[in-house]
């Protein structure tokens, strides 16, 4: 880690000493911005002349109150016109180590950071700040903004900020520093230092990454090998089917040939068979039409002789049918006039019946009755019965009796046993 500056301020013997005690580089990291010359003695040679270097701010006082810049160079003045400070111009690198600072992992790590400025208004930084408050300010200003900074990144990727420009930074510098005459151009991050432990993890995956990254292209390499080796093959085997297509196409295309030549062969060889196939289907369709008309004419004159004899046959079948049916209208006449006979006789056997058949009921009566005592008789003389009630009594009296009770059949009103 670098040693860190400290603005101060400084007091010379006359104003002579300012460039070189600006210049002078200092061990201890002290960055001289303001000197302040002792007074000038009216007693003394030197007294009454005043020489004011260049190259810096000069703030001139009389009796205290502030007169401005002082024009460079030699002049003749009173003593109590004085040099009551010299401020340099040069930009300054100021050396901030920062120690311990966490990241988001809570990882412990110091960093160096140069800030560059340089004062743009004397008089703001002498009345209004000075070279002690403002080394201390800009002391924590510096490590305030370095462990904010560090904080919001992890300790993998915080080495990535060295060699960079912090310029969150260095906005918050001259926002902070604005109404002081300072002005920063600059903010560096030159070191960062992690823990001895983490640091040779890290070296070890650092190793670890670049043995793993040769690997890949060692890797990358052998399959370029490969795959351009069997792209070769991969090309001789197409030249070799090309080879092979080609001399295919070949014989395919004598093959054709081979085929066309048979083809027409075959073509004429099929018009040949095609002409002697029809020469012999003429003959032997014109030995068929013949035929076909001896067949015709045979045929015309079986029809002839089959129409005659069917024309002989249906005229003996009509005079037959003729004869047979006036036989059956004769046959049919005679028994119209029988059937007539019959009915008539019918007829006159219902009008005697009708005239009669006052007496026949009489008749009819009477064998009923005898019908009806042959019943009794039989049921008297076969018939066992266990007789009860009512319709035993009036059995029994209708045996006694010798008819059965109830009306007589036909009788007007109701139907006796046996209607």
């Amino acid at each position: 880690m670098s040693i860190k500056s400290r603005c101060v301020q400084v007091n010379i013997s006359s104003t002579a000493e300012a460039i070189g005690v600006f210049d002078q580089k200092n061990s201890n990291g002290e960055l001289p911005l303001v000197l302040v010359p002792e007074h000038r003695s009216p007693f003394s040679p030197n007294g009454w002349w005043l020489n004011i270097p260049t190259g810096c701010f000069c703030l001139m006082q009389k009796w205290g109150k502030d007169t401005g810049f002082g024009k460079p160079g030699g002049q003749f003045s009173a003593p109590w016109e004085r040099v009551a400070y010299i401020v340099t111009q040069k930009s300054q690198a100021y050396n901030a180590p920062v120690l311990a600072c966490p990241t988001s992992d809570n990882v412990r790590v110091s960093m160096d950071v140069v800030v560059t400025f340089n004062i743009r208004d004397a008089k703001q930084f002498v009345y209004n700040l000075g070279a002690v408050h403002f080394d201390q300010l800009l002391s924590g200003a510096v490590d305030e903004g370095i462990r904010y900074l560090v904080r919001h990144r992890t300790h993998a990727n915080i080495r990535s900020l060295q060699g960079s420009r912090a310029l969150e930074l260095n906005t918050m510098l001259n926002n902070k520093f604005d109404n002081c005459g300072v002005s920063f151009s600059n903010c560096m991050i030159t070191s960062i230092e992690l823990p001895r432990d983490l640091l040779q993890s890290l070296e070890a995956i650092t190793q670890m990454d670049k043995a793993m990254t040769n690997m890949q292209r060692e890797h990358e390499y052998t399959i370029g090998n490969v795959e351009r080796a069997a792209q070769i093959e991969i090309e001789e085997q197409a030249r070799k089917n090309e080879q092979v297509i080609v001399a295919e196409q070949g014989k395919k295309n004598r093959a054709l040939l081979d085929h066309e030549n048979k083809m027409v062969k075959a073509s004429e060889t099929r018009d040949t068979q095609t002409i002697e196939a029809q020469s012999s289907s003429n003959v032997a369709l014109s030995e068929k039409k013949a035929e076909l008309d001896r067949c015709e004419q045979e045929m015309e004159r079986m029809r002839v002789d089959t129409v005659s004899k069917a024309e002989a046959e249906a005229e003996a079948q009509r005079v037959q049918a003729d004869i047979n049916f006036n036989n059956s209208k004769l046959a049919a006449e005679a028994e119209k006039q029988t059937k007539l006979g019959e009915a008539e006789g019918i007829k006159l056997d219902a009008q005697a019946e009708a005239r009669a058949s006052s007496l026949l009921s009489q008749k009819r009566r009477f064998e009923l009755e005898l019908e009806e005592k042959s019943v009794l008789r039989a049921i008297a003389e076969k018939a066992q019965y266990n007789l009860i009630g009512q319709p035993g009594d009036q059995l029994i009296q209708g045996v006694m009796e010798g008819k059965l009770p109830g009306r007589r059949p036909g009788s007007a009103g109701g139907s006796g046993w046996f209607s």
